[in-house]
């Protein structure tokens, strides 16, 4: 598209594209549009006066921002130390943004925030865009402005429609109450803590010979890994006690079950809560006082664009909705260990502030055995850990993975193999049901020649593209649309949200389409199916365990993100999908010979992180931690 008058609009559900119908064309100009929606897609067909029809958002992993991530943290988090205060304020080491990018308002959004600019420079520069019209989209407010900044620091010039609509206005005032009322929703849960359990339990002191085990989250996949290995500990004479904070939920569901939990929230002085409210609001005025240092900033610039003012949001968040909850969490903690000596504590993470408030308050004169139980990455080497917490064991689920804590800095001698943690529930899972019991439950005819499972995964920024879904979704469609006899099973990810995937699903209403309940197990779903198709997933694992291939769909073309070493079928086109798909519906003996020669990969991969072990990995944990405090004397 030649000439200086090609204009990019900008459309990001369907209900904008409504606009387009007031638009008074001129022939002299080129018009684009642009959305992430594959429905607008459609949509916008019938308008012919449109040229040209692109996703926003480029398929792109954070490695190609992640060193600029870190950069611009650095210079961030200096500023925030700056306004450390013991005296008056908020702790100086309570100030920073964490050095981890897997969701949340701070150092994601840094993340997010480079990615959108990469994003955006690369569609202006594709059609050589002179103007840019943005229909305003509700709950879309923050990515607009990052959009309309990115064209002005490149003289485009920019109309934005709709920015005082209701709906448009209402979900920023929502956004905005949401983000206020985070604190007085912390503090009410803090004053029911106390009422709800004052009678309810023995204080945590009254134990002996504690060992502590801090949850990741009230979820039942949460508590599932801390419930045996509190079993295993309590079978060795100790006492496991869970250590909980901002888990009501999952408090009372372990007290319930026998096992002992302390809510960190009992541990805090009623006194702290207004102390915390004044110290963070003279911290949040001297950051105000002392913003224009971050703006005049000219270090705070990605590729031309000037990012401070685009991170306020996140600003406001940090010091609103976050740093006085940590603020009484240490002060919580340190109470807690004011009386409270544990043998061991298990942290589950090494990286955020929830574990590492906790440990930086235990007693620096006696001596407490730290242990770590990380999940296995989907990642092959991620730029972003940094572990703030020096730990005395680490327990890895195989080889493969013990040689990728080693590389993340752990010592070598601190890690020990376990085993898999699902391994035992797949093998028993396997041997109760088969394939035809699992259609059963998952309400599926037996009658169909293929069963392809699904996995969407969950869209994130850097990790996975909402436009990287949507086409594979798409073909996979069109796929089943022209091969009946094959059946499509989908499964969402635990924290999708209902929209884009469903309708798209909806729209080709096939009888041989059939979408699963998100929140349940995958479980019956990969026993049911011939081949699994995801980009990276534990499900892909778990469907090698009862001998299923693997599809790895990786259209970003990261190779970081080959999760499965040789075990899968990485694919890095839609047209080598189809490629495959058709040779293994066409050809019996090429589908025959793929899924054997698959299934030895896959178990060379797992004989190589299976190392053979003769008890459950709670039950060697429980063991390694009990070794370690005899041998220490703690």
């Amino acid at each position: 598209m030649a000439g200086n008058n090609n204009i990019l609009i900008i459309c990001r559900d369907l209900k904008s594209i409504r606009r387009l119908s007031r638009f008074s064309p001129q022939p002299q100009n080129s018009y684009i549009l642009a959305s992430d929606d594959p429905r607008v897609h459609i949509a916008a067909k019938k308008y012919p006066w449109i040229g040209k029809i692109s996703w926003i958002e480029q398929m792109e992993s954070f490695y190609n921002v992640a060193n600029d991530v870190i950069r611009f943290l650095n210079i961030i988090n200096n500023w925030l130390k700056s306004f450390g205060d013991e005296q008056y304020g908020i702790p100086k080491e309570l100030l920073y943004w964490v050095q981890h990018c897997e969701g949340g308002m701070t150092t994601q959004r840094i993340q997010d925030l480079l990615l959108l600019i990469r994003s955006y420079l690369h569609l202006f520069e594709t059609f050589n865009i002179s103007s840019l019209k943005i229909l305003c989209c509700p709950g879309m407010h923050w990515e607009d402005n990052v959009l309309a900044e990115t064209a002005r620091s490149r003289g485009i010039n920019v109309h934005i429609i709709g920015r005082f609509q209701i709906s448009v206005l209402k979900k920023k005032v929502i956004g905005t109450l949401k983000m206020i009322a985070r604190e007085p929703y912390y503090i009410f849960n803090i004053f029911w803590v106390k009422w709800h359990s004052k009678y309810s339990y023995m204080r945590i002191d009254k134990y002996k010979k504690q060992i502590l085990i801090q949850p990741c989250g009230s979820e039942p996949k949460h508590l599932q890994y801390v419930i045996p290995l509190m079993k295993s500990i309590n079978e060795k004479g100790y006492t496991s006690v869970a250590l909980c904070w901002e888990m009501a939920n999952g408090a009372a569901c372990l007290r319930s079950k026998g096992f002992r939990a302390e809510e960190l929230e009992n541990w805090l002085p009623i006194s702290a809560i207004w102390k915390v409210a004044f110290r963070a609001l003279i911290t949040c005025s001297k950051a105000v006082i002392r913003r224009k240092e971050l703006m005049l900033n000219s270090s705070l610039q990605y590729n031309s664009v000037s990012i401070t003012k685009l991170l306020s949001p996140s600003f406001q968040f940090f010091f609103i909705g976050e740093l006085p909850q940590r603020y009484r969490l240490m002060i919580a903690a340190k109470k807690c260990f004011e009386v409270h000596s544990p043998l061991a504590i298990r942290f589950c993470t090494t990286i955020l502030p929830q574990s590492v408030i906790p440990f930086r308050c235990l007693k620096k004169n006696k001596r407490t055995i730290i242990f770590h139980q990380p999940g296995k990455s989907f990642i092959t080497e991620s730029p972003y850990h940094h572990h703030k917490i020096p730990v005395d064991l680490v327990f890895a689920l195989d080889v493969e993975h013990k040689k990728k804590l080693e590389k993340e800095g752990f010592p070598s001698n601190n890690v020990i193999i376990i085993g898999n943690l699902n391994k035992n529930e797949l093998s028993d899972f396997k041997n109760k049901y088969s394939r035809k019991r699992s259609l059963l439950y998952l309400k599926i005819p037996s009658t169909y020649s293929l069963y392809i499972f699904y996995d969407p995964g969950h869209i994130l920024k850097g990790y996975k593209a909402a436009s990287e879904e949507a086409c594979t979704t798409e073909f996979l469609l069109d796929f089943v649309k022209t091969n009946s006899s094959i059946a499509l099973i989908i499964k969402p990810h635990p924290r999708h949200h209902p929209g884009i995937l469903e309708s798209q699903i909806g729209s080709y209403a096939l009888q041989n389409v059939f979408l699963i309940n998100n929140k349940m197990l995958p479980h019956h779903c990969l026993n049911a199916a011939d081949l699994i198709i995801t980009k990276y997933s534990t499900v892909g694992i778990e469907a090698m365990y009862i001998d299923r291939p693997v599809i790895s769909v990786i259209l970003d073309g990261e190779t970081n993100f080959k999760f499965y070493a040789n075990a899968a079928k990485y694919i890095y086109s839609i047209q080598e999908l189809g490629k495959l798909l058709n040779s293994l519906i066409n050809d019996e003996n090429y589908r025959s010979h793929w899924a054997l020669k698959l299934k030895e990969q896959s178990i060379k991969f797992l004989d190589l992180s299976n190392y053979k072990v003769s008890k459950s990995p709670s039950e060697l944990t429980a063991d390694a931690v009990d070794a370690l405090i005899k041998a220490k004397g703690v």
